[in-house]
């Protein structure tokens, strides 16, 4: 067994939105949870695209902007900042917590580690550095050695379970421990059976983000059917939800029923105002509605239909600030092109194209980009 590819813990919400690939995930929301579950294989925004973000005035009040710069990728802006931040008592456990994740997006698990076991040393009590440290020894048993990986497993589901213990409505301890038994195998404590378990505890607390477990869990268990009986109660008892209806308009897009993931992923869009009555993050909320917008754009190149819409879409996504766990804004620019190709707009394409054939993509979209032009 190999064991760096046992652990595969991600925010459920990424793990749901995009349904697809392997990965250790930091949450933009609680992680950049949700949903994120969502990306699609080959468009993730691996790193930052157009443009980084201006230099700010550093004030004790900057943790909004700290998460922001976290949340789109500029990690050594954001870990400038945050070690220039005034601390203070009742600052220590927030600047230490974001010194932590910042340390696991630059895939520095050790120090990670180190930041949260004592950032935890202080504050035992507290679920969500729990969760931290148990994410975090996911990532490490992933990268690990076979000799070293089992007990990084095992102190990573150890820790979502404390987590629980210590906040038994804590809903990223029971997402994180299903990830859990979904990715590990059964010698380092993987199971379906404690998957299923957990959901339905989470179900109980939770009924959005339980339904949305019980999604990975029937893919990962091959069940048509479970999974379909899910996605119609996500699609009829959460209509005022952005999240619920952008993995229902997933489901319908992988199932070629475009039509139907049109009218979904457009609901998301448009639902105005966020209610925390739906069991959704404000996070996940606001991320599922750009996940959505960029998916109108994506849904419209593969179904040929929707292109005004597809197109307005895409265009909006681009002025965005997107999360890394994202398709990439050179993806939404690839699509874009496809869609003004599509609406007999080729003069508005081939700029576009021109432009990401010059860049060196590591998903080789600089390929696809010349194959367009040369049928232009």
């Amino acid at each position: 067994m190999n064991m760096k590819k046992a652990i595969k813990l991600m925010p459920l919400s990424l793990l749901v939105v995009s349904f697809t690939g392997s990965a250790i995930a930091t949450q933009a929301a609680i992680a950049t949870q949700t949903a994120s579950v969502n990306q699609t294989k080959g468009e993730a925004n691996k790193e930052s695209t157009i443009g980084t973000a201006p230099t700010l005035k550093v004030t004790h009040n900057s943790y909004v902007e700290v998460e922001r710069l976290l949340y789109i990728g500029e990690l050594e802006q954001a870990a400038t900042m945050i070690a220039e931040l005034v601390s203070s008592v009742d600052s220590k456990k927030q600047q230490g917590l974001l010194k932590a994740r910042i340390q696991l997006a630059k895939n520095k698990l050790d120090q990670a580690s180190d930041t949260m076991e004592q950032l935890i040393a202080r504050f035992p009590s507290d679920p969500e550095l729990h969760y931290w440290l148990a994410m975090i020894n996911g990532s490490q048993a992933q990268q690990a050695s076979i000799f070293s990986a089992g007990a990084f497993a095992k102190k990573s589901k150890n820790g979502f379970i404390k987590t629980i213990k210590l906040d038994t409505n804590y809903v990223q301890g029971y997402q994180g421990l299903i990830q859990f038994y979904l990715g590990a195998p059964a010698i380092a404590g993987g199971s379906l059976k404690k998957a299923k378990k957990t959901a339905a505890e989470l179900l109980e607390i939770n009924r959005l983000q339980g339904l949305l477990s019980l999604v990975s869990i029937a893919r990962e268990d091959d069940d048509e059917k479970l999974e379909t009986k899910i996605i119609k109660a996500l699609e009829s008892e959460f209509q005022t939800c952005a999240t619920a209806q952008y993995v229902v308009g997933f489901y319908y897009q992988q199932k070629k029923k475009f039509d139907k993931a049109f009218l979904a992923f457009n609901k998301a869009v448009t639902i105005a105002d966020y209610s925390e009555v739906t069991g959704e993050s404000e996070q996940d909320f606001k991320d599922s509605k750009l996940n959505a917008t960029y998916q109108l754009g994506r849904n419209a190149v593969f179904s040929e239909q929707y292109v005004e819409e597809g197109i307005s879409a895409l265009h909006k996504y681009l002025k965005a600030d997107i999360s890394t766990a994202m398709p990439s804004k050179h993806w939404a620019s690839y699509r874009l092109a496809k869609l003004y190709i599509l609406n007999a707009q080729s003069e508005q394409a081939k700029p576009i194209l021109q432009n990401l054939s010059r860049i060196d993509h590591a998903d080789n979209l600089e390929n696809l980009a010349k194959k367009d032009l040369q049928s232009l």
